[in-house]
Protein backbone atom coordinates (compact mmCIF):
# COMPACT_ATOMS: atom_id res chain seq x y z
CA UNK A 1 0.00 0.00 0.00
CA UNK A 2 1.10 3.45 -1.29
CA UNK A 3 -0.31 5.52 1.84
CA UNK A 4 0.98 3.28 4.40
CA UNK A 5 4.27 3.03 3.05
CA UNK A 6 5.20 6.59 2.44
CA UNK A 7 3.85 7.32 5.65
CA UNK A 8 6.28 4.68 7.36
CA UNK A 9 8.66 6.35 5.70
CA UNK A 10 7.79 9.59 6.16
CA UNK A 11 7.70 8.97 10.10
CA UNK A 12 11.78 7.67 10.04
CA UNK A 13 12.53 10.69 8.07
CA UNK A 14 10.45 12.87 10.87
CA UNK A 15 12.04 11.13 13.93
CA UNK A 16 15.44 12.34 12.44
CA UNK A 17 14.36 15.67 11.25
CA UNK A 18 12.45 16.90 14.27
CA UNK A 19 13.93 14.09 17.13
CA UNK A 20 17.46 15.02 16.51
CA UNK A 21 17.84 18.54 15.50
CA UNK A 22 18.09 20.39 18.45
CA UNK A 23 21.31 18.41 19.69
CA UNK A 24 23.67 19.96 17.40
CA UNK A 25 22.90 23.57 18.77
CA UNK A 26 23.56 21.66 22.42
CA UNK A 27 27.01 20.46 21.31
CA UNK A 28 27.67 24.22 19.62
CA UNK A 29 27.17 25.69 22.79
CA UNK A 30 28.81 23.36 24.99
CA UNK A 31 31.70 22.77 22.79
CA UNK A 32 32.18 26.28 20.94
CA UNK A 33 30.10 28.53 23.67
CA UNK A 34 28.54 30.28 21.09
CA UNK A 35 24.78 31.83 21.94
CA UNK A 36 21.79 30.20 21.28
CA UNK A 37 21.41 32.56 18.99
CA UNK A 38 24.81 31.86 17.07
CA UNK A 39 24.02 27.95 17.32
CA UNK A 40 20.73 28.32 15.47
CA UNK A 41 22.76 30.00 13.31
CA UNK A 42 25.24 27.47 12.29
CA UNK A 43 22.40 25.15 11.75
CA UNK A 44 21.46 26.87 8.14
CA UNK A 45 23.50 24.70 5.98
CA UNK A 46 20.52 22.03 6.97
CA UNK A 47 17.77 24.62 5.80
CA UNK A 48 20.01 24.93 3.05
CA UNK A 49 20.01 21.30 1.79
CA UNK A 50 15.96 21.50 2.63
CA UNK A 51 15.41 24.18 0.44
CA UNK A 52 17.29 22.84 -2.33
CA UNK A 53 15.29 19.73 -2.37
CA UNK A 54 11.82 21.05 -1.40
CA UNK A 55 11.68 23.62 -4.33
CA UNK A 56 14.06 20.74 -6.81
CA UNK A 57 12.32 17.75 -6.08
CA UNK A 58 9.17 18.18 -7.07
CA UNK A 59 9.85 20.00 -10.26
CA UNK A 60 11.77 17.07 -11.09
CA UNK A 61 8.77 14.87 -9.98
CA UNK A 62 6.36 16.87 -12.10
CA UNK A 63 9.07 16.82 -14.93
CA UNK A 64 9.62 12.85 -15.14
CA UNK A 65 6.56 11.61 -14.09
CA UNK A 66 8.02 9.47 -11.52
CA UNK A 67 8.82 9.83 -7.66
CA UNK A 68 10.27 6.35 -6.53
CA UNK A 69 13.79 6.88 -7.17
CA UNK A 70 13.87 10.47 -5.18
CA UNK A 71 12.91 9.04 -1.86
CA UNK A 72 15.53 6.08 -1.80
CA UNK A 73 18.13 9.31 -3.28
CA UNK A 74 17.13 10.91 -0.23
CA UNK A 75 17.98 8.42 1.94
CA UNK A 76 21.42 7.19 0.69
CA UNK A 77 21.85 11.08 1.19
CA UNK A 78 20.49 11.33 4.79
CA UNK A 79 22.26 8.40 6.05
CA UNK A 80 25.36 9.93 4.54
CA UNK A 81 25.36 12.79 6.54
CA UNK A 82 24.20 11.33 9.33
CA UNK A 83 27.21 8.88 9.43
CA UNK A 84 29.66 11.87 8.86
CA UNK A 85 27.85 13.62 11.84
CA UNK A 86 28.08 10.62 13.94
CA UNK A 87 32.03 10.96 14.21
CA UNK A 88 31.62 13.95 16.43
CA UNK A 89 34.14 14.90 18.76
CA UNK A 90 35.07 17.37 21.18
CA UNK A 91 37.01 19.44 18.23
CA UNK A 92 35.78 18.36 15.09
CA UNK A 93 35.96 21.23 12.52
CA UNK A 94 32.73 23.49 11.83
CA UNK A 95 33.11 23.07 7.96
CA UNK A 96 32.63 19.32 8.17
CA UNK A 97 29.27 19.30 10.41
CA UNK A 98 28.27 21.97 7.62
CA UNK A 99 28.49 19.72 4.66
CA UNK A 100 27.06 16.86 6.53
CA UNK A 101 24.35 18.73 7.46
CA UNK A 102 23.74 20.21 3.78
CA UNK A 103 23.44 16.10 2.77
CA UNK A 104 21.15 16.16 6.13
CA UNK A 105 18.83 18.69 5.07
CA UNK A 106 18.97 17.77 1.03
CA UNK A 107 18.08 14.20 2.15
CA UNK A 108 14.85 14.47 4.67
CA UNK A 109 13.31 16.89 2.53
CA UNK A 110 13.42 15.00 -0.88
CA UNK A 111 11.99 12.09 1.40
CA UNK A 112 8.82 14.84 2.78
CA UNK A 113 8.04 16.16 -0.77
CA UNK A 114 8.38 12.76 -2.47
CA UNK A 115 6.21 10.90 0.34
CA UNK A 116 3.60 13.41 0.40
CA UNK A 117 2.96 13.70 -3.80
CA UNK A 118 2.92 9.85 -3.57
CA UNK A 119 0.93 9.32 -0.96
CA UNK A 120 -1.84 12.13 -2.02
CA UNK A 121 -1.05 10.67 -5.65
CA UNK A 122 -2.38 6.93 -4.63
CA UNK A 123 -5.91 8.05 -3.29
CA UNK A 124 -9.12 9.42 -4.39
CA UNK A 125 -10.03 13.49 -3.94
CA UNK A 126 -12.61 12.81 -1.39
CA UNK A 127 -9.99 11.31 0.46
CA UNK A 128 -6.68 13.83 0.26
CA UNK A 129 -7.68 15.54 3.49
CA UNK A 130 -7.21 12.44 5.50
CA UNK A 131 -4.28 11.37 4.07
CA UNK A 132 -2.64 14.43 4.11
CA UNK A 133 -3.18 14.58 7.76
CA UNK A 134 -1.92 10.96 8.57
CA UNK A 135 1.17 11.48 6.89
CA UNK A 136 2.03 15.08 8.57
CA UNK A 137 0.68 12.95 12.17
CA UNK A 138 3.39 9.98 11.59
CA UNK A 139 6.27 12.58 10.59
CA UNK A 140 5.56 14.38 13.91
CA UNK A 141 4.89 11.29 15.56
CA UNK A 142 8.19 9.99 14.97
CA UNK A 143 10.13 13.45 15.49
CA UNK A 144 7.98 12.90 19.39
CA UNK A 145 9.72 9.32 19.86
CA UNK A 146 12.62 10.26 18.43
CA UNK A 147 13.27 13.60 21.35
CA UNK A 148 11.98 11.24 23.78
CA UNK A 149 15.09 7.85 22.92
CA UNK A 150 17.65 10.51 21.94
CA UNK A 151 17.24 12.81 25.21
CA UNK A 152 17.49 10.03 26.37
CA UNK A 153 20.50 8.44 25.20
CA UNK A 154 22.32 12.00 25.54
CA UNK A 155 21.13 12.06 29.02
CA UNK A 156 22.62 8.93 30.38
CA UNK A 157 26.00 9.66 27.71
CA UNK A 158 26.17 12.64 30.09
CA UNK A 159 25.62 11.17 33.66
CA UNK A 160 27.98 8.29 33.20
CA UNK A 161 30.94 9.92 30.81
CA UNK A 162 31.59 13.10 32.63
CA UNK A 163 32.07 11.64 36.78
CA UNK A 164 34.05 9.25 34.51
CA UNK A 165 36.43 12.11 33.18
CA UNK A 166 36.26 14.72 36.39
CA UNK A 167 35.61 15.27 39.67
CA UNK A 168 31.62 15.69 39.29
CA UNK A 169 28.10 14.06 40.69
CA UNK A 170 25.93 12.10 37.76
CA UNK A 171 23.38 15.16 38.56
CA UNK A 172 25.57 17.91 38.52
CA UNK A 173 27.19 16.73 35.38
CA UNK A 174 23.41 16.52 33.65
CA UNK A 175 22.86 20.13 34.79
CA UNK A 176 26.13 21.89 34.12
CA UNK A 177 25.25 20.77 29.74
CA UNK A 178 22.69 23.49 30.07
CA UNK A 179 24.99 26.10 31.33
CA UNK A 180 27.74 27.00 28.49
CA UNK A 181 29.01 29.38 30.90
CA UNK A 182 29.68 27.15 33.63
CA UNK A 183 31.47 25.26 31.44
CA UNK A 184 33.39 27.59 30.70
CA UNK A 185 34.63 28.76 33.92
CA UNK A 186 36.17 25.02 34.37
CA UNK A 187 39.74 24.25 33.71
CA UNK A 188 40.83 23.40 30.45
CA UNK A 189 41.43 19.95 30.79
CA UNK A 190 37.71 19.44 32.34
CA UNK A 191 36.80 21.83 29.87
CA UNK A 192 37.74 19.43 27.18
CA UNK A 193 36.56 16.12 28.78
CA UNK A 194 32.82 18.34 29.01
CA UNK A 195 33.09 18.80 25.32
CA UNK A 196 33.98 15.61 24.81
CA UNK A 197 31.32 13.68 26.77
CA UNK A 198 28.29 15.85 24.77
CA UNK A 199 30.21 14.56 21.66
CA UNK A 200 30.03 11.16 22.66
CA UNK A 201 26.39 11.34 23.48
CA UNK A 202 25.29 13.68 20.28
CA UNK A 203 27.51 10.99 18.08
CA UNK A 204 25.66 8.14 19.35
CA UNK A 205 22.46 10.26 18.94
CA UNK A 206 23.01 10.39 15.17
CA UNK A 207 24.29 6.64 15.00
CA UNK A 208 20.97 5.70 15.96
CA UNK A 209 19.78 8.17 13.37
CA UNK A 210 21.98 7.09 10.60
CA UNK A 211 20.19 3.38 12.10
CA UNK A 212 16.17 4.26 11.57
CA UNK A 213 17.10 6.27 7.98
CA UNK A 214 18.19 2.91 6.95
CA UNK A 215 15.06 1.07 7.77
CA UNK A 216 13.58 4.23 6.30
CA UNK A 217 15.91 2.57 3.07
CA UNK A 218 13.99 -0.14 3.33
CA UNK A 219 10.69 1.62 2.81
CA UNK A 220 11.81 3.68 0.25
CA UNK A 221 12.48 0.01 -2.14
CA UNK A 222 9.40 -0.84 -1.38
CA UNK A 223 7.47 1.77 -2.81
CA UNK A 224 5.45 1.37 -5.11
CA UNK A 225 5.51 3.53 -7.86
CA UNK A 226 1.85 4.60 -9.39
CA UNK A 227 1.55 7.21 -12.45
CA UNK A 228 1.08 10.36 -11.75
CA UNK A 229 -2.12 12.01 -12.52
CA UNK A 230 -2.54 14.30 -15.03
CA UNK A 231 -5.60 16.02 -13.84
CA UNK A 232 -6.19 17.81 -10.37
CA UNK A 233 -8.46 15.71 -8.37
CA UNK A 234 -10.67 18.35 -7.96
CA UNK A 235 -11.61 18.48 -11.62
CA UNK A 236 -12.14 14.36 -11.77
CA UNK A 237 -14.70 15.48 -8.40
CA UNK A 238 -16.42 18.44 -10.33
CA UNK A 239 -17.08 16.21 -13.59
CA UNK A 240 -18.34 13.36 -11.62
CA UNK A 241 -20.79 15.45 -9.25
CA UNK A 242 -22.16 17.50 -12.57
CA UNK A 243 -22.11 13.59 -14.77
Amino acid sequence: DVVRTAALLGMCAGCVTYGAGSFLSLYFQDSLFVSPTESGLRNMPQMLGVTIATFGIGRLISKTGKYKMFPIVGSICSIGGLVAVAQINGSTPYLFLAVAMVFMGFGTASVFTSTSIASQNAVEYQDLGVTTATVMFLRSLGGSFGMAIFGTVLNSTIRVEIPKRIDLPADKASSIIRSPQEIAKLPSAARAAVADSVAMGVSRIYWLCAAVMVIGLFFALSLKELPLRQRAGLSDAMENSAG
